[in-house]
């Protein structure tokens, strides 16, 4: 019978056997949510292309298709600066409807925001890229 401390080993495990599929093929192997039951698990497994410095590859084409269609005015790498962190967008969700905005802050973390929001922080106070 599976358990949910299994599929947590699993998880871990399997991250650590792909990492040199990852490297081999410039890529990030990421697992989705599991759903098992007593004989068998399942799982989504998405393979996108990264960059040198291992992030993931946006494209730009659809990035621009999307920002015409959702109305945002920023482009991709354009940054503003909030609350004392420099917000650098990287990439637009169209799965996230509240938030569809990805952002890169200064401190390490990634961020979600809104259309709006972004319009309105880059054209106030745009970073340089």
């Amino acid at each position: 019978m599976f358990t949910k401390s299994e599929m947590t080993a699993f998880r871990t495990d399997f991250a650590q056997a792909v990492k040199d599929l990852e490297k081999k093929y410039n890529a990030k192997i990421e697992l989705h949510n599991i759903s098992y039951n007593e004989t068998e698990f399942h799982t989504k497994l998405t393979v996108t292309r990264t960059d040198e410095n291992g992030q993931k590859k946006v494209d730009t084409s659809h990035f621009k298709m999307l920002s015409e269609l959702y109305g945002l005015k920023a482009n991709l790498g354009d940054s503003y600066k909030a609350k004392g962190i420099t917000f650098t967008i990287y990439d637009l969700d169209p799965k996230k409807s509240k938030y569809p905005v990805l952002t890169q802050g200064s401190d390490g973390k990634r961020y979600k925001a809104p259309i709006d929001y972004v319009n309105m922080m880059v054209q106030a106070n745009k970073v340089k890229a």
